[in-house]
């Protein structure tokens, strides 16, 4: 399996990056990539190299798809020459689609759950303005809610009045 984020070093893993434009653009048409023998192939994409390199002689990549869109591909590989036939192409499309459906629903579900955290942090936060803590401590607070929801390596909150800005937090 291999997705546009892929880095070179991932093990097993061909990176996209690898791919020619052509070919990326084939897949994201929901064109299946089949190769059955590598070795024939003249001027060979850098990504046929690589997996030659690897003792890789056929290769069969799948799109996978979300909602139009090209997220990564389904890579099978084989040592053999002539390794992957129509029914191969028909299976591996199947799975792949599965698999596009379950990376978008995962998708999805990580998005909605960053929501609710978000809301949730901007709830307390706003019932933490209503409440009777002390000033320094309810900025305090804020900046804590605030690291729930953003990240962060430092963070303030100043306040301007006089025409002076002052760190209060």
């Amino acid at each position: 399996l291999a997705t546009l984020n892929t880095p070179v070093d991932a093990g097993n893993l061909v990176p996209l990056s690898l791919t020619t434009k052509a070919r990326l653009q084939l897949l994201a048409e929901n064109k299946v990539l089949l190769v059955n023998d590598i070795a024939a192939q003249k001027n060979r994409p850098s990504g046929l190299d690589y997996v030659y390199s690897r003792g890789i002689r056929s290769i069969l990549n799948v799109p996978l798809l979300a909602l139009g869109q090209l997220i990564g591909l389904l890579s099978l590989e084989s040592t053999e020459v002539g390794s992957f036939n129509d029914q191969h192409e028909e299976i591996a499309r199947q799975i792949a689609d599965s698999v596009a459906v379950a990376l978008q629903n995962r998708s999805l579900l990580e998005t909605e759950k960053r929501a609710r955290q978000e809301s949730d942090t901007l709830r307390e936060v706003a019932a933490s303005l209503s409440s009777t803590l002390e000033r320094e401590e309810l900025l305090d607070y804020i900046l804590l809610q605030l690291e729930q929801v953003v990240p962060y390596d430092g963070a303030a909150i100043m306040l301007h009045s006089e025409g002076k800005t002052q760190i209060v937090a």
